[in-house]
């Protein structure tokens, strides 16, 4: 099965646990023999592109980690940038599951 993991975080970028389930969670399916990939947000750094996407492997598993632009509700609430960014990866992915974890900072709008 093809699962596609989304959180506002993932480790080593943690804050709390949520984004520590997700991994266990896609370790796990990876573990069990699912194509897994994971669509998270990182705090940008000096000189980071504002949705800017970086690919990452996490033992096994795809991670495509784009630079978000808050954690205000003001500025995180909705935010088309992450929507087409996760719209690409849909595409290009094609999972048969979407798991949502916490979305602040990417948008509710996902």
């Amino acid at each position: 099965m093809r699962i596609l993991y989304v959180s506002n975080f993932y480790p080593p970028h943690a804050v709390g646990g949520a984004e520590i389930v997700a991994q266990r969670q896609a370790r796990e399916f990876k573990r069990r023999g699912h194509d897994v990939a994971v669509f998270a947000g990182k705090l940008p750094d000096a000189g980071d592109e504002l949705g800017g996407i970086d690919l990452e492997d996490d033992d096994g598993v795809r991670l495509y980690r784009t630079v978000m632009r808050s954690l205000d509700v003001d500025r995180s609430f909705y935010w088309p940038l992450a929507e087409r960014n996760l719209a690409a990866i849909m595409r290009f992915e094609r999972p048969e599951i979407v798991h949502f974890h916490n979305v602040t900072g990417l948008g509710a709008n996902l």
